[in-house]
């Protein structure tokens, strides 16, 4: 019984210090100290976590198997070498057997209105039990490039289709949150 307790308290406690980090909150990151970086905000119900191995933001919601990213290059690394790294670490968040293979198809995203230096590419990941889908946006901030995007995963067996992650349309379109967080980068004020 003391065991129970325990892990309820312990449980409670998790969930209350995660409701705190899952907020609208502003983030700044720069790629020098020296120089203005770049402010984004995190949207609502997605709680920001370091990326794994590279510099930048990786945001999860406990709700769905989908969320938002954005990552820069550091010197020893090229825009190349950050997308690959992105799409192999999200590949992993679902994929977790080194056997399965995923074969990966992709087209080109349009940039989004109102943003002058981006492009933008759409990834399809499909194995016998999933589909991945990852955006991936290089948008230019000020004198630095920036990665970001959406990425979500849907089973294929049918059995759980309200844990379903939101995919984007063919134009990068049709997920409130992600909306939200691409109008919201801009250089550091």
């Amino acid at each position: 019984m003391k065991i129970a307790t325990r892990y309820l308290l312990f449980i409670t406690l998790i969930s209350i210090s995660l409701t705190a980090f899952i907020s609208n909150e502003t983030h700044v990151f720069a790629q020098s100290h020296d120089k203005l970086g770049v402010m984004f905000k995190t949207p609502k119900g997605y709680m920001p976590l370091d990326f794994p191995d590279i510099k930048g933001v990786l945001m999860i919601t406990q709700k769905k198997p989908e969320g938002l990213y954005i990552v820069y290059p550091t010197n020893e690394q090229t825009l190349d070498d950050i997308c690959k790294k992105v799409q192999s670490t999200i590949k992993g968040m679902f994929v977790h057997d080194n056997k399965v293979e995923v074969n990966w198809s992709s087209a080109t995203l349009p940039k989004h209105e109102g943003v002058e230096d981006e492009t933008g590419t759409l990834w399809l990941g499909s194995t016998n039990a999933q589909n991945i889908q990852i955006a991936m946006f290089i948008r230019k901030v000020g004198s630095y490039q920036y990665v970001y995007g959406h990425f979500a995963m849907m089973d294929k067996s049918g059995k759980s289709k309200e844990q379903n992650g939101a995919f984007l349309d063919k134009d990068g379109k049709g997920v409130k949150e992600f909306d939200e967080f691409w109008r919201s980068i801009s250089k550091e004020k």
